[in-house]
């Protein structure tokens, strides 16, 4: 029965009279301001909580969220976000946001990377070309180029593994082309 389920599983109680106590207690604690503690609580069905406070780890189904580590985790395909895209994501109180058709939107910060994507090279004097050496998984859709000083500098050869710059003048010093790959 019912009854004997609550008493073995949840309360411990060995007898309907022990607890029906137990539960008269467990009443009064919580229509007062005190704090009722369960060593263990089984729901089988639908549950409403009110301000609810977790110390450690919840799981629900194959997603964890840890309070103690401040991570959200799954353990099954890549955590979404937001999947039916009805409204956009915002992050760090509204700096960034992901909209519904997936732009990134800074509102404040800067978009900062690693030399992976965007990196200065020096071209040294009288040189008029440089190759750029990356690892990429694939190929960039494009590779924009900013040169220090004043020529026409265009970019060729575009691979997996890199690019070349090449500049109409050669500097007559040493001078740096900054570079940024997008895909």
């Amino acid at each position: 029965s019912r009854l004997a389920f609550i008493e073995d599983n949840v309360l411990g109680a060995s007898s309907s009279a022990t607890l029906s106590g137990q539960l008269a207690q467990l009443n009064g604690l919580l229509t007062t301001d005190q704090v009722a503690t369960l060593s263990a609580l089984t729901v089988t069905g639908k549950t409403n909580l009110n301000d609810l406070g977790v110390i450690g780890t919840i799981s629900a189904g194959t997603l964890i969220i840890d309070g103690v580590d401040n991570s959200i985790n799954s353990l099954a395909g890549a955590l979404q976000i937001q999947p039916t895209a009805l409204s956009d994501v915002e992050f760090m109180g509204g700096k960034a946001q992901l909209d519904t058709k997936g732009n990134l939107v800074l509102n404040e910060g800067h978009l900062v990377g690693n030399d992976s994507f965007r990196d200065r090279a020096t071209l040294t004097a009288g040189t008029k070309q440089l190759r750029i050496t990356r690892d990429w998984d694939s190929l960039p859709t494009t590779v924009m180029l900013t040169a220090t000083y004043n020529t026409r500098v265009w970019v060729e050869q575009i691979t997996t593994t890199g690019f070349t710059i090449k500049v109409d003048t050669a500097p007559t010093a040493d001078a740096d082309i900054q570079w940024l790959a997008l895909w």
